[in-house]
């Protein structure tokens, strides 16, 4: 499950989500513009919605009452990037979960 978000693409709103899943007993890969697949972990993990404009590190980061910390910058993937760590506890499925976050730093591009 992957989301681009990119402001100079031609028709898309906000993101495409590309995603590849058995979906109506089709498989394969599938592209959508401005829509998230059913269960999208964007909706779960994030509470995020399509209308809600980017996700900022901010909103993303203070999700779940996770506390999160910040980490030490480092390269991923060839990009630097800001790392944030957190542990978010789901009671629903009696369970802890370790967060990591990688953000490029837009003023590094």
């Amino acid at each position: 499950d992957s989301m681009l978000w990119n402001p100079e693409l031609s028709g898309v709103k906000e993101f495409l989500n590309i995603y590849q899943v058995d979906e109506d007993g089709n498989t394969g890969n599938f592209c959508s513009a401005d829509k998230l697949q059913p269960g999208s972990f964007m909706e779960w993990m994030f509470g995020y919605t399509p209308g809600s404009g980017f996700p900022g590190v901010a909103s993303m980061i203070h999700m779940a009452d996770a506390n999160y910390v910040a980490g030490c910058p480092t390269v991923v993937r060839g990009v630097e990037v800001n790392t944030f760590y957190g542990l978010w506890k789901i009671a629903e499925w009696d369970a802890d979960m370790s967060v990591s976050y990688y953000w490029s730093d837009p003023y590094k591009w």
